[in-house]
């Protein structure tokens, strides 16, 4: 899938062979070597997530984990906190919550 929106947040892998993007409600993975589009994630449907404000992988050198934070829309908004394992690509949970959230790497 090719972005749509303006990219919010990206990060490289610790070697470097991967970008990771998050535009709108979608996170992105680059192969760096041919910019080709690997896979793309997204919160269940449920959580109402609208739009990604930061990302990180954990751990930076064999990233196992992708950490997303968002915004939800509808009523009362909010914003939660993601989680996906990377060797499976699957959504392990969400927090969703009334406030801000920040994620450092």
């Amino acid at each position: 899938r090719v972005p749509r929106a303006h990219v919010n947040r990206c990060c490289f892998s610790g070697s470097g062979d991967v970008l990771v993007a998050c535009f709108g409600d979608t996170i992105g993975f680059w192969d760096t070597g041919n910019l080709s589009l690997v896979t793309s994630l997204k919160c269940p449907p449920s959580l109402g997530a609208r739009r990604f404000e930061n990302i990180c992988l954990i751990s930076e050198d064999k990233p196992a984990y992708l950490v997303g934070v968002w915004t939800s829309g509808g009523k009362g908004g909010g914003q939660g906190l993601s989680v996906w394992n990377l060797l499976t690509l699957k959504h392990l949970w969400s927090f969703k919550f009334q406030g801000a959230c920040r994620v450092s790497c």
